[in-house]
């Protein structure tokens, strides 16, 4: 039973992992139309952007960190 917790606690991990960066490509998708386009709510679109790019970054780094102390 054990085994099995671990992989689903693994499993789950990495899908964490996969969907921060799809997160972060995300913001860099807005980042990137928001400098091709220049709509009116540039401000709004520079702001989800790149909040959409560091949270998911910054999630990454902190899980890193943790998976090295164990």
């Amino acid at each position: 039973m054990t085994m099995l917790g671990t992989y689903i606690l693994n499993k789950g991990r990495d899908l964490m992992n996969t969907l921060f960066k799809i997160l972060m490509f995300v913001g860099v998708a807005i980042l990137l139309y928001n400098a091709a386009a220049r709509p009116d709510n540039i401000i709004l679109l520079s702001i989800v952007g790149t909040l959409l790019l560091m949270f998911p970054g910054f999630m990454l780094v902190l899980n890193s960190k943790r998976d090295k102390t164990k």
